[in-house]
């Protein structure tokens, strides 16, 4: 299989305080087949983009990925200030966003938000359940409307500045053909998740051997 670098930063945010996890844990580093997460992340990711960025305010403990580490530029939004830190500094217009805690990001899903961003600001999977704002494309033309939003709200969502900004919602009919599960979108928030992703590690690795 052939792998294309696309001109896109990859941003992994990783400044959540794991408050299911008692606040003691980096889930980041948390080991699924004696891998950190975050390493699942990365390795999915870095094939198809020329950028991989962490945005963290503990960057001792990124210290030895080889990652950009970056901190947050205007602290106390949540992840709205990691997608900000995020996008201003990535070298490229569009930077693909995803969460820490979310290790079987698909590498088909990532290629085909990236196909079709056309002139869109934000290409988002919206699924039934929701939309997905931590595994979706987002441009430089975003960085204004989020700090405006901030300078509103108190505690602004991701979705907050998408009135501003031109946003293509993939449904989830689309999605499932690049990731028929929807695994992409497990989230790793709790200990019950994690036993259940430690399954689903497994069953991957054999896939591999």
């Amino acid at each position: 299989m052939s792998r294309n670098i696309y001109p896109v930063s990859g941003v992994i945010l990783a400044g959540g305080k794991s408050k299911r996890f008692g606040g003691k844990v980096n889930k980041a580093f948390l080991l699924l087949e004696n891998k950190p997460i975050i390493q699942w992340i990365i390795e999915k990711i870095s094939p198809l983009l020329d950028e991989i960025i962490v945005v963290t305010n503990k960057e001792k403990e990124f210290k030895e990925l080889p990652v950009k580490l970056v901190k947050d530029i205007y602290p106390g939004y949540g992840s709205l200030s990691g997608l900000h830190s995020g996008l201003f500094h990535a070298q490229n217009f569009y930077s693909f966003i995803c969460a820490c805690d979310s290790p079987f990001i698909r590498p088909g899903l990532v290629n085909y938000l990236i196909k079709k961003k056309k002139k869109y600001d934000v290409v988002i999977p919206w699924l039934k359940s929701g939309q997905q704002p931590f595994c979706a494309l987002y441009s430089k033309n975003c960085l204004q409307p989020i700090v405006e939003v901030m300078g509103e709200k108190t505690n602004p969502k991701i979705i907050d500045f998408f009135a501003q900004v031109n946003v293509c919602k993939i449904n989830e009919t689309e999605i499932k053909k690049v990731d028929p599960q929807l695994i992409s979108f497990f989230n790793i928030n709790t200990w019950s998740d994690f036993k259940q992703a430690e399954i689903l590690a497994r069953k991957e690795k054999k896939k591999q051997v």
